[in-house]
């Protein structure tokens, strides 16, 4: 059975494990924003062509395991001219950055302050530098864990994620600007007929191990969001498409990063008003970890603070019976943070109403002390 999530169809096993807000957690990502708004380092691109025929080859070798059948033959045969494309694109993509000025050539303020590559004494950062240009470890693990699966399923997950990614782009209006037009379009056009296609025979293929396809379409996801925030990391990626501008390095962007995301809300409402999605998948699908949420990331932060408040009573009782003086604004600091927890906690009755009562009395008194303290400094100080 296969039901209908979006433009995604996937097996009802796997229906659970695609999301919208999961796939445009990747479309918010710095690396994607910056490529829609045509300022993507110049160094960054050319280390996803090498990532994009990587990934090409485990893609293709990933619809080649497992039975054949008529319609993975035909996938297969449209990985493998994809993948004969690399080369013809890559040169195209190449000419258009030339086109709108976008090079790895160093800043001219930066020649002049003598700052040069290590590798060849070019004028570009080492990261950039052409005779060290190599497939990032991430883009290796996942190319070869897609050559290692047994379904078609992680295929599916990187090609429907990559695809959404392309396609929210252009329908954004974020369409790569002068550098990256030609690139941005390629992909909103191709990949989602390999996403489909992809689905249709995982889909026919009647996987029967379900927790092994489940498994290797979670595990790719993650892989993929790894290697994308793995790029990010090593080239930088700034906030915005203007501090971009600003080094020299880009071909100039009209849209900064807010007003980017904002283009993104107006075809996907409620996008903006998600806490911050790339955060929340690095928590989520890299790292693996649940986020909590609003009431208990407030209930786990009371629960610290009663931790903290504990263990300085414990402490405090510990020099009691060792006969060790404790001083009163040590005792004081422990009540008034018993009493602010207190006041905090929600259906508190009486106690808590109380605690209110003490802490508000106790600003107050605080409020007086520090006024008598900075009068009396200052009486000092005109009599000295």
């Amino acid at each position: 059975a296969m039901r209908l999530v979006g433009t995604v169809l996937l097996p009802a096993a796997l229906t659970p494990l695609w999301t919208r807000p999961a796939a445009l957690t990747l479309a918010n990502h710095p690396l994607f924003i910056q490529l829609g708004t045509g300022c993507l380092p110049r160094g960054s691109l050319e280390r996803n062509l090498l990532a994009r025929t990587a990934i090409l080859d485990g893609l293709e070798s990933a619809a080649g395991n497992g039975a054949t059948s008529a319609e993975r033959d035909e996938l297969r045969a449209l990985l493998s001219a994809e993948k004969r494309r690399c080369a013809e694109d890559t040169a195209i993509w190449r000419t258009q950055c030339d086109a709108a000025g976008v090079t790895i050539d160093l800043p001219a303020s930066e020649v002049e302050a003598g700052v040069a590559c290590y590798n060849c004494g070019g004028s570009h950062y080492n990261i950039d530098c052409p005779d060290e240009l190599a497939v990032a470890p991430s883009a290796v693990a996942l190319s070869a864990y897609l050559r290692s699966t047994s379904t078609l399923a992680a295929a599916a997950a990187v090609l429907r994620d990559l695809a959404f990614v392309a396609s929210t782009l252009v329908r954004a209006g974020l369409g790569g600007g002068a550098a990256y037009g030609e690139l941005v379009s390629a992909h909103a056009a191709r990949l989602p007929e390999l996403a489909d296609k992809c689905e249709l025979v995982l889909t026919a293929s009647e996987q029967s191990d379900d927790a092994r396809a489940a498994e290797e379409y979670t595990t790719a996801r993650s892989l993929l969001y790894a290697m994308i925030d793995s790029e990010s990391g090593v080239a930088g990626l700034k906030s915005s498409a203007a501090a971009a501008d600003d080094d020299g390095r880009s071909g100039g962007a009209a849209l900064s990063l807010q007003e980017a995301r904002k283009a993104i809300e107006a075809i996907e409402p409620g996008f903006l008003q998600s806490q911050d999605r790339n955060a929340q998948f690095l928590r989520e699908e890299v790292l693996g970890a649940q986020v909590a949420s609003a009431p208990q990331q407030q209930q786990q932060q009371q629960q610290r603070k009663a931790a903290a408040v504990d263990a300085a009573a414990a402490y405090l009782k510990a020099k009691q019976a060792a006969n060790q003086p404790i001083g009163r604004d040590a005792q004081a600091t422990l009540q008034d943070s018993r009493a602010a927890l207190l006041a905090k906690q929600p259906g508190g009755g009486a106690k808590a109403d109380a605690a209110k009562k003490y802490v508000a009395l106790r600003k107050k008194q605080q409020a007086a002390q520090a006024y008598l303290a900075a009068k009396k400094a200052k009486e000092g100080g005109e009599k000295g």
